[in-house]
């Protein structure tokens, strides 16, 4: 069943579901690739899955200027805090680096899964069109920016946690890929008309980690 739509269980059912899901992205990481990002649709044609970017920064930034630009036109960004965001990005340039991309979902919604709804076990995560060469930390940090019906990042973490150990920069990492997510996800939210006060919270949120 869609745990969005359809959910019956209680808070321990619902958080069980969340720590397997912390499992699974702890075992994605194993599945890695050459390059970062999106995945070429010319090599993918080929049976070949490589990423689109030559290192891993390169890949957090795309775009990332032309989203600002278009959010503080929207009114939703001062033009200080603009600037202060990609100075941000620029000066974690090292803490993003990666030898090797890990398999990351990047869309792991509610929507996306489907639960057993007598063993309340993970059965199922779909629609890969997301998916990125990046580092897991991506999926630990985008995970809550997602509707969930319970509080879910210190069960996902605990679920990372049973299979792989995190690195010890971990929360440096998850507070930056949380703001890079909610900024795409307040691009979408503007151009789609949905935009609304809890959407804006989570950016607020987001950028108050960095005193922005």
């Amino acid at each position: 069943m869609d745990p969005e739509i359809v959910f019956k269980g209680v808070k321990k059912d619902y958080d069980r579901i969340s720590f397997q899901l912390g499992q699974t992205i702890a075992k994605l990481s194993e599945i890695t690739f050459n390059k970062f990002g999106r995945f070429d649709e010319n090599e993918a044609l080929k049976n070949n899955l490589i990423g689109t970017k030559n290192n891993h920064y390169d890949y957090i930034v795309t775009e990332l200027e032309s989203s600002l630009e278009f959010i503080g036109k929207s009114g939703h960004l001062t033009a200080v805090q603009i600037k202060k965001i990609l100075k941000l990005f620029n000066n974690s340039k090292k803490i993003v680096d990666l030898k090797r991309g890990s398999l990351v979902h990047y869309d792991l919604a509610d929507h996306n899964l489907r639960y057993n709804p007598q063993t309340f076990d993970l059965e199922l995560i779909f629609d890969w069109e997301s998916a990125v060469s990046s580092d897991p930390m991506l999926d630990l940090a985008s995970c809550p920016t997602w509707t969930t019906l319970y509080e879910r990042e210190k069960t996902l973490l605990k679920g990372y946690q049973s299979i792989k150990k995190l690195p010890d920069n971990y929360q440096d990492l998850i507070n930056l890929y949380r703001l890079r997510t909610v900024i795409w996800k307040i691009v979408h939210n503007i151009r789609f008309g949905i935009i609304n006060e809890k959407r804006l919270k989570k950016l607020s949120n987001a950028l108050l980690h960095f005193n922005i």
